[in-house]
């Protein structure tokens, strides 16, 4: 038998019954190892690989938005209506916006005249008082008037040295009682007044007038003033009438005048 080995003892250091019972623990303790590394190599649970503890291996989806469904954008959602036409205000047709102004007659239709102004009796609308100087007329000294008509006009020519501003005022009706009441100008009842190519008709017995129309004519040469009014604007005209031409200075302050009359 070969030398047996027992830990640091030899048999030589033993007795063989020493030997034999420390032979023995041994085998024994070396059959209780080896029965022991075998058992636990037989039922040991089995060596997988363990691997790190994951996440649940459900698949993880990025991070979305709320999953409404997003949808284009779009116009507002009103109703579409058929294309009209622009949709301005209309408003009713007004007047126009210009100042108003106290009604006016219509300016009376006057009857076609000769070429050269020239009345039925002869009398030329010019300026000249050489055609008048065969007719009565009225003069203070100073100043001159001449009257006369026709179908269609009333005609009037004055002669007087500087005059500025004027007014000929006309009792239409010779009456005193109507029309505005002048004291001082010969004509006590004044149905028209004419100033500044206008011919204006009284409203009230005080200094009250509208406009009727504009004068047919008036033609201005040096101390000579000759006036035509159409028939028509003056309604109420008799075949007696009277009349006053009035000078006056730049303040329409009276500074002469001359008085007539048809009766």
């Amino acid at each position: 038998m070969s030398k047996v080995y027992c830990g640091m003892w030899g048999r030589d250091n033993l007795n063989d019954s020493v030997y034999a019972a420390e032979l023995d623990s041994f085998n024994n303790r070396k059959m209780l190892k080896d029965g022991a590394d075998t058992y636990t190599a037989s039922h040991a649970i089995p060596t997988e690989e363990v691997e790190p503890t994951e996440a649940p291996t459900e698949e993880v989806e990025p991070t979305e938005a709320p999953t409404e469904e997003v949808k284009p954008t779009e116009a507002p959602t009103e109703e579409a209506k058929p294309t009209e036409a622009p949709t301005e205000e209309v408003k009713p047709t007004e007047a126009p916006t210009e100042e108003v102004k106290p009604t006016e007659a219509p300016k009376p239709t006057e009857a076609p005249v000769e070429e050269n102004n020239t009345s039925e009796d002869g009398i030329v609308i010019d300026g000249n008082a050489a055609d008048w100087e065969e007719y009565d007329y009225y003069s203070n000294g100073s100043m001159s008037i001449w009257t006369d008509s026709d179908d269609h006009y009333f005609y009037f020519c004055v002669k007087a040295s500087d005059i500025n501003k004027y007014q000929l005022m006309i009792n239409s009706d010779n009456k005193s009682s109507t029309g505005y009441k002048s004291d001082s100008c010969g004509v006590e009842g004044v149905d028209y007044l004419i100033e500044n190519g206008k011919l204006y008709k009284s409203r009230s017995r005080k200094w009250d007038f509208e406009k009727v129309s504009n004068v047919s004519e008036i033609v201005r040469k040096g101390d000579v003033i000759e006036i035509r009014i159409c028939i028509d604007s003056l309604s109420n005209i008799g075949n007696d009438y009277s009349y006053s031409f009035i000078k006056l200075d730049d303040n329409y302050n009276v500074l002469d005048y001359v008085y007539g009359t048809t009766d």
